[in-house]
């Protein structure tokens, strides 16, 4: 959960002028900072992602409250897995191809996964908001 190296990339200036003068001057101690203080904004961002997905994953679950323990149970594997074929999660339940495909039909209609193949077969589902969350603030500079 901790991604240091994109806050490192963030601040690549800041990083490599720290750096030169450690090795220049010898000053760790500067450089020591700017690195806690990465840790620091990290494990804040870490702890933020975590709360959003539990608040997810139980809103989700309150919208599959009336549906099949094989539905409920699918969203289970989806939060360990974010992307599965019927196939793989008919294996992960251990039920037949049509039960984990009519799984995967009730949460696709909930709007909870989406099929992102577009074929008719070996079709891929994904959690998309739970990507989505973990993708937010990722991307690197240019």
């Amino acid at each position: 959960l901790l991604y240091l190296s994109l806050h490192f990339k963030r601040h690549r200036d800041e990083y490599y002028r720290l750096l030169q003068e450690v090795r220049e001057t010898g000053d760790w101690e500067e450089w020591l900072h700017f690195f806690c203080e990465g840790v620091i904004a990290t494990s804040e961002s870490a702890v933020e992602t975590a709360r959003r997905l539990l608040d997810l994953f139980a809103r989700s679950r309150q919208v599959l409250a009336g549906e099949s323990a094989t539905a409920l149970r699918l969203h289970e594997c989806f939060t360990q897995h974010p992307i599965a074929s019927a196939a793989s999660a008919a294996a992960a339940l251990g039920v037949t191809h049509p039960t984990a495909t009519k799984a995967l039909r009730t949460l696709e209609s909930h709007g909870i996964v989406r099929e992102i193949t577009g074929g008719d077969y070996r079709r891929l589902y994904v959690y998309s908001e739970y990507l989505d969350i973990l993708d937010e603030g990722t991307e690197a500079p240019h």
